[in-house]
């Protein structure tokens, strides 16, 4: 199965950061094009995202789980 691995640095208090980047509906809010499906729930997310490649727009659809690692 593909694994996706990335790291940003977010100049604030942990404290602060972290109540926002657990919560899916949050995130996906500041992402542009990305849509949390209904009943998406506690074990497993599904969603979508509109990608525009010049006059094209791709929609990709998918599913996660969410393991969090404080």
């Amino acid at each position: 199965m593909p694994s996706l691995s990335e790291e940003t640095v977010i100049p604030a208090p942990p404290d602060r950061v972290w109540p926002l980047l657990r919560d899916p509906e949050t995130v996906a809010g500041c992402i542009p094009g990305a849509e949390l499906a209904p009943g998406s729930g506690d074990d497993g997310w599904r969603g979508s995202i509109a990608v525009k490649f010049g006059p094209t727009v791709a929609k990709f659809r998918g599913e996660a789980a969410l393991k969090f690692d404080d």
